[in-house]
């Protein structure tokens, strides 16, 4: 009887699939009038964001427009009107450069680590530029004369006006900053959030700065009467308010002299005298320290009780 051979078949192990795993790595949407933080590189020309181009132009357009809505609209209502402006300009470009329009805002969100350094210059120069812009712009369109003294009184330094614009940026960052970093708020309540601020900061140095002017022209007046000579007014006369905004600062002016002695000619002399630039070292150093303070105390608080 024939056996069948019966041959095993050798069996062949299957590798098994290895599993490969996928990390995805999710990116949080960054806040207006802020910028994601890249990873540090070798070249600094790495560093910079592919769409630096962008964001100059959106800080230079948005900037121009602010400093056009603080230049053209009456000081009563200028603070509603500059906080609205912002809080449009934040929801417009705040997608392309975070809507900064100050160069404090980038100095305090840079100081609380939220825009990288190499981007400070684009910022600040594009925000310069378009104050400067506006400025002339204004000036083609009222038919007055550009006779500016951009650096004539750079030199001035007040205290008092120091503190209220460091006060004035430091709330107005601590607001923005506030509302920017509230996750349960839609983007159209954060842009009204930072315009809000803005609104609040300027009506907070305004109730700073009235009291302390009516009281230097107490002293001024006081001092004058007990004079023979005609004497020279104080720097914190000529001044008309908290700016906080450098780039505002360099568009904007002093009161001309002319105007405060109040001459029989005042209109002839502010017509032809010249004005000064009301950037300085007070405005400068006042809002970027504030900015600084204000952007960190917001941070300061939410660790302090997260």
């Amino acid at each position: 009887m024939a056996t069948k051979k019966v041959t095993k078949k050798p069996v062949v192990k299957k590798a098994a699939a290895s599993k490969s795993t996928t990390t995805v790595r999710t990116v949080s949407a960054s806040s207006a009038v802020s910028r994601p933080t890249a990873n540090r590189s070798t070249s600094a020309f790495s560093r910079l964001d592919s769409n630096v181009i962008n964001i100059v132009l959106a800080e230079l357009v948005g900037t121009f427009v602010l400093t056009t809505v603080v230049l053209m609209t009456a000081s009563d209502v200028m603070p509603l009107f500059v906080g609205l402006t912002l809080a449009v300009l934040v929801m417009t470009i705040g997608a392309v450069s975070g809507s900064h329009v100050n160069p404090a805002v980038t100095f305090g969100l840079w100081a609380s680590k939220k825009l990288k350094s190499i981007l400070l210059p684009f910022y600040w120069a594009a925000q310069l530029l378009g104050a400067v812009a506006a400025l002339v712009v204004t000036t083609m369109v009222s038919g007055t004369k550009l006779n500016i003294d951009f650096f004539g009184h750079f030199g001035q330094f007040s205290w008092t006006i120091f503190f209220i614009e460091l006060i004035g940026t430091a709330v107005f960052l601590w607001g923005l900053t506030a509302a920017l970093s509230r996750v349960d708020l839609s983007a159209g309540s954060k842009a009204f959030g930072v315009g809000l601020s803005l609104f609040v900061a300027i009506l907070v140095s305004t109730s700073l700065y009235v009291p302390a002017r009516n009281q230097a022209i107490t002293n001024y007046q006081t001092e004058a009467a007990k004079s023979d000579k005609e004497m020279a007014i104080p720097h914190f006369l000529y001044v008309s308010g908290a700016t906080l905004n450098p780039a505002v600062a360099l568009a904007t002016t002093e009161i001309p002299e002319s105007q405060l002695r109040n001459n029989s000619t005042t209109e002839a002399k502010t017509e032809s005298e010249t004005r000064f630039s009301r950037i300085s070292w007070e405005v400068i150093f006042g809002t970027l320290i504030g900015a600084a303070i204000g952007a960190n105390l917001t941070r300061l608080l939410n660790y302090r009780f997260r």
